[in-house]
């Protein structure tokens, strides 16, 4: 009979391609994992820049006097991340102002949309093909009332 060395040294040709086929499958899995982090943290920092955006709006409107929040109304005004209107920022935020809300003339109802537009290589923001604004990701929307009852 013959002897079976267990210690002998080196692998065999199967144990190799074996061993690299996992270490790609494994390569392959954290680059995949890595790609999807960073789309994942960018929707995510333009969901969280545009709620601060809005909550930022509606901020500003419940300092005005109760009479003057109906004057402001705006639709599709082009603000940057700060909020600040600017013909270089890259949302879009709208105020709807509900006057006598649920036929309640102390009630005025507050709905503020942002949405972010994709800006193009050349600067502009319209797509080249259909001539409209391309926007990433759902708009968000906070509403709020507000009151001159005291």
């Amino acid at each position: 009979m013959r002897a079976v060395f267990y210690n002998q040294k080196g692998m065999t040709l199967v144990e190799a391609i074996v061993a690299a086929a996992l270490v790609l499958i494994a390569a392959v899995s954290m680059g995949a994992l890595a790609t999807q982090s960073a789309v994942f943290s960018r929707r995510i920092d333009t969901v969280y820049t545009a709620s601060y955006l809005a909550q930022r709006r509606i901020d500003i409107l419940n300092r005005l006097d109760f009479s003057q929040i109906s004057a402001a109304e705006e639709s599709d005004v082009r603000i940057n991340s700060d909020g600040n209107i600017s013909a270089d920022g890259n949302y879009l935020r709208t105020t709807e102002i509900t006057s006598d809300f649920d036929a309640n003339a102390h009630l005025r109802k507050v709905k503020v949309t942002i949405k972010r537009f994709k800006i193009n290589m050349d600067g502009s923001i319209l797509d080249p093909e259909t001539g409209e604004m391309t926007f990433l990701g759902e708009a968000i929307v906070m509403e709020t009332l507000f009151s001159d009852v005291t």
